[in-house]
């Protein structure tokens, strides 16, 4: 067991220690601040997911009379306002995770990838900022067909983007597992 802690790679060591650190901030953040809201928001009907990925003005409209009608808009201001402080918590756990995953794969084209997808973690995070204000937006009444689609493809941009980041990690991991059942 000795031997195997001293062939750990320094920089894997500090990303895994990152990753732990970040995950347990983003729990922590999303147990303490965001569920309570968000659980009170599905519960009208309309998560704030169905509110996110709207793509319509028309849709967008009817789950702010939903959530006005059980008092509920304040709610998701809140949530939305608090999901200011879980962006750097898991953009964070997604670039740590995506540098550590990148540290085990050796060479070639997958520790290339590992970059892009450092960049694609970062750029979600934008994303979600982006779609914030859209959000905060709609949620002072002002709904517009733009604004809707607006916060709804930044929305699907972020998702994507995160993913394919999860993608990444699953490819890797096996190469790495290949490589180290191989080796």
């Amino acid at each position: 067991m000795l031997a195997f802690l001293q062939r750990i790679d320094p920089r894997i060591f500090f990303f895994g220690m990152l990753v732990i650190v970040s995950a347990i901030a983003a729990a922590y953040i999303y147990t303490n601040t965001m569920k309570e809201g968000g659980e009170k928001l599905k519960e009208s009907g309309y998560s704030n997911l169905a509110f996110e990925l709207t793509f319509s003005d028309t849709v967008a409209k009817d789950i702010l009379s939903k959530w006005g009608e059980k008092n509920l808009i304040e709610t998701a201001q809140d949530f939305t306002k608090r999901d200011f402080w879980f962006i750097p918590a898991y953009v964070l756990l997604f670039v740590s995770l995506t540098l550590l995953v990148r540290s085990c794969v050796g060479s070639g084209c997958l520790l290339s990838a590992g970059l892009i997808f450092v960049l694609a973690s970062l750029v979600a995070g934008l994303f979600d900022v982006i779609e914030n204000f859209f959000l905060l937006s709609m949620l002072k009444g002002n709904v517009t067909w733009r604004i809707a689609m607006g916060a709804s493809s930044a929305a699907f941009l972020k998702f994507m983007l995160l993913i394919n980041t999860f993608l990444y990690w699953v490819v890797s991991i096996g190469v790495c597992l290949k490589q180290l059942i191989w080796s």
